[in-house]
């Protein structure tokens, strides 16, 4: 990746007066106050025993990708010494030049996250000999340094894998469409760099890229939101992203092995006759070197109701040791914070990786040069701040929310997602009544338990209801397939729980429930997903199984809600999608 150029340099001098130099040499304990370099005068000199033991480190994690000893992607000098700070520019010394850039935050440049405020007020103050402070920044800021592969590309044989002239129709808004390739290898190979070939970027928004073990895409373009059944990850491309490229080795791919090559177009400006052919390049080579694979440690499902700031944590306890090389952290619009700590199998608590402010738009892979032990766990945190007033779960579609990094490990994981978090089975749920219901209704109904059915289940009728108390009494949660994006559900071992009631009363319906479902996959994963539900419903006169309400009492989130009443039973019915995937969640009472 090419950096964009550098903004033109701010040339701030951090003290300017004689009186300023003094004082600051004085307090710095430095010997000189007209100590030279390059034949000019340096009117602040930073304290070096700072430099050694706070600031070189900050510069090491922040700046040397760029500004190392020999720098890289268009730097104009290195930055990683005391000396090299000291050096002049003109008038200025670099480290006057950092201060000002760094403040104004021009530096890191366009495109690169900022510093934490912290970090950023650190080097600031020390380069300007406490002389300037940070101006407040609301953009991404982040503590890990963006990975930055070589610009010349690893040698090897060149695969591209490109949508071929693909029609982008004019009205086109958030179109997933797919393309499906075979490598063409006939014998096993290192992915030794992936990345991505930009033709029309009118249309072009974000491209992931997928390898399908089970075949189970299309073979032919076809439109699609998520991940096919069982698929994996491998890179995924946004505006500012660059390409991965690994030292020494890569990741294996295999003769007759399907990928993916999922493009977001959106044609907001409507352009007409539109074509693309955007897509992925590998670069591969002999199998030999260090062998990577991708992981992606994160809270598998989870539910951020309406107007709600929440954190979303999940746990990943290894069981090998791993090598990182790199990582994308990856949220969509309602993300806010996203956080990555180490616990060590002896209590100690290590940071990871923090991204403030998070941008959507700004998906970068992060240097995490770091060796995980087994018996570490990797705790994931992301804080969602959901607007809207439905609630938002987690899923691949933008309109979902995910909390994963896609890390780049070795030696190459035998899963694809780690996530501990609900390993322990759900046995009860805590349930309150909630807004919409009112005096006399159930303060503590029972337990009620549902399973996972896959199929179509029969349309509901409708009916006349007696007025009273309805007990929620079972659940069943029906799909088409067992199968999800991340793997397939154990159908037997799986299991919902729900408490609830179904109130009629003059002519007015009120549904309230908690429920959890206790989801264990095929491969082995467990976990959980709570849900709250409170709506107050009339029937609908136009349709006669129909109730039409409010899913926020008094609020303008209205909702519709099949019915069918048989006897002394009500079964009510709720559609969503999950992961993906369309589901119909059925909830049947008796009358207390």
């Amino acid at each position: 990746m090419r950096i964009p150029m550098l903004l033109a340099l701010v040339v701030m001098t951090g003290c300017s007066d004689d009186n300023a130099s003094v004082s600051n040499n004085a307090t710095n304990n430095v010997s000189t106050n007209n100590a030279t370099t390059n034949n000019a005068t340096v009117g602040c000199i930073p304290d070096r025993a700072v430099w050694d033991s706070e600031v070189s480190p900050l510069v090491q994690t922040h700046c040397a990708v760029c500004h190392g000893a020999e720098p890289t992607y268009g730097a104009p000098q290195e930055l990683v010494t005391y000396e090299a700070m000291l050096a002049m520019r003109g008038t200025s010394s670099e480290a006057d030049l950092v201060a000002g850039r760094v403040a104004f935050g021009t530096m890191p440049p366009l495109g690169m996250p900022g510093l934490p405020e912290a970090d950023a007020q650190k080097l600031v103050s020390w380069a300007s000999c406490g002389e300037q402070e940070v101006m407040p920044n609301a953009g991404l800021t982040s503590t890990a340094p963006v990975f930055l592969a070589p610009e010349v590309p690893a040698g090897g044989q060149t695969i591209d894998m490109l949508a071929d002239q693909f029609a982008v129709g004019e009205d086109v808004s958030d179109l997933y469409q797919c393309f499906t390739f075979q490598a063409g290898i006939d014998a096993d190979k290192f992915v030794r760099r992936i990345e991505v070939v930009q033709d029309n970027r009118q249309v072009l928004h974000h491209i992931v890229f997928l390898r399908d073990p089970g075949k189970n895409a299309p073979t032919e373009p076809h439109n699609c939101v998520g991940m096919p059944p069982d698929s994996e990850y491998l890179y995924a491309w946004a505006p500012g992203t660059g390409p991965i490229q690994f030292p020494d080795g890569g990741f294996r791919i295999q003769p007759g092995e399907q990928f993916v090559v999922q493009i977001h177009y959106n044609n907001g400006a409507h352009v007409p006759d539109v074509k693309d052919s955007s897509g992925i390049r590998m670069i591969v080579g002999e199998p030999t070197g260090t062998e990577y694979g991708m992981i992606a440690p994160g809270p598998l499902a989870f539910v951020v109701p309406g107007k709600t700031v929440k954190d979303v944590t999940g746990s990943c306890v290894l069981t090998d040791d791993w090598k990182v090389l790199a990582g994308m952290p990856h949220m969509h619009e309602n993300g806010k914070d996203f956080e990555q700590v180490v616990v060590r199998a002896d209590g100690t608590e290590v940071p990871f990786i923090r991204l403030e402010n998070w941008s959507f738009e700004t998906q970068l892979f992060y240097g995490l040069p770091i060796e995980l032990k087994a018996g570490d766990t990797l705790k994931t945190t992301c804080t969602f701040d959901n607007k809207g007033l439905g609630a938002v779960t987690s899923g691949p579609r933008t309109q979902d929310e995910m909390c994963f990094n896609f890390m780049y490990v070795t030696p190459p994981p035998g899963d694809r997602y780690c996530d501990e978090s609900g390993s322990q089975p759900v046995t009860d749920i805590d349930y309150v009544p909630g807004v919409c219901t009112e005096s006399g209704a159930l303060e503590a109904p029972d337990l009620a338990e549902g399973s996972f059915v896959v199929g179509q289940p029969a349309a509901l009728s409708g009916g006349a209801a007696e007025d009273g108390i309805y007990e929620l009494t079972h659940v069943e949660i029906w799909r088409a397939s067992a199968e999800t994006p991340i793997g397939s559900i154990d159908l037997e071992a799986s299991k919902i729980l729900a408490k609830g009631q179904f109130v009629m009363q003059n002519g007015e319906f009120l549904i309230d429930m908690k429920i959890a479902s206790d989801i264990v996959m095929v491969a082995g994963q467990r976990f959980d997903q709570e849900n709250k539900v409170s709506i107050r419903a009339a029937r609908d006169m136009n349709i006669t199984n129909v109730l039409e309400g409010e899913s926020v009492c008094g609020g303008s989130d209205r909702v519709s809600v099949p019915y069918e009443v048989t006897g002394t039973q009500v079964e009510i019915a709720f559609s969503g999608n999950a992961f993906g995937v369309d589901f119909e969640s059925r909830y049947k009472f008796e009358k207390r």
